[in-house]
């Protein structure tokens, strides 16, 4: 996903600036999967760190700081923002954008 897309979806300049620095904004893909969708699917992963709900950007996102959605997959973050229609998935803890993601809730327990 390119920059301008990005900006067009309702990010601010700061958000941008952090993407763009992290060389991040061709990592994004767009998901129909909810929110919800994506905590249940996690529940049948094969590893994953405790989830993080937050705003980025002041957008509902979730992330995982390490997970295994197969057995013999590669262990990456994973990070889904919620843009109302539809959400963007990238392989990245977006979470520690520590001036962009606000109101961190980690989960109390993966089991």
């Amino acid at each position: 996903m390119e920059l301008e897309e990005l900006k067009a979806l309702g990010f601010s300049d700061q958000a941008i600036e952090a993407i763009d620095a992290n060389e991040i904004a061709g990592s994004f893909v767009e998901t129909a999967e909810t929110l919800e969708n994506w905590i249940e699917s996690s529940k049948k992963w094969s590893e994953r760190s405790k989830r993080q709900d937050f705003r980025f950007d002041g957008k509902p996102a979730l992330a995982w700081e390490k997970v295994q959605m197969r057995k013999g997959d590669r262990r990456d973050a994973v990070s889904v923002i919620d843009l109302g229609d539809r959400r963007l998935v990238i392989d990245y803890d977006l979470a520690c954008f520590s001036e962009l993601a606000t109101d961190i809730k980690v989960e109390k327990s993966i089991w």
